[in-house]
């Protein structure tokens, strides 16, 4: 999985978190988690650069983000 590059989980509500492993994932670009049954995210994928998380904003905010980015009615971060 450590070559793994964009993730989309959307419409997959029985997914509900994602392993703390995920932090370590340095060529994760895009992450989608719209619809999903996430609640939080692990604390160390604040950590990867260059990551674009999609999701809602309530999500987003509820994970510690404030750097929401809104287009279309769709949400996400880019992790710098």
């Amino acid at each position: 999985m450590e070559s793994l590059s964009d993730l989309n989980l959307e419409f997959c509500k029985e997914v509900e978190k994602l392993p703390k492993e995920f932090g370590d994932m340095k060529r994760l670009n895009m992450l989608n988690i719209v619809c999903t049954g996430i609640r939080h995210l692990p604390y160390n994928i604040f950590q990867l650069k260059g990551l674009c998380i999609t999701g809602s904003r309530t999500l987003l905010e509820s994970c510690g983000f404030t750097n929401i980015i809104s287009r279309s009615g769709v949400c996400y971060v880019q992790l710098l």
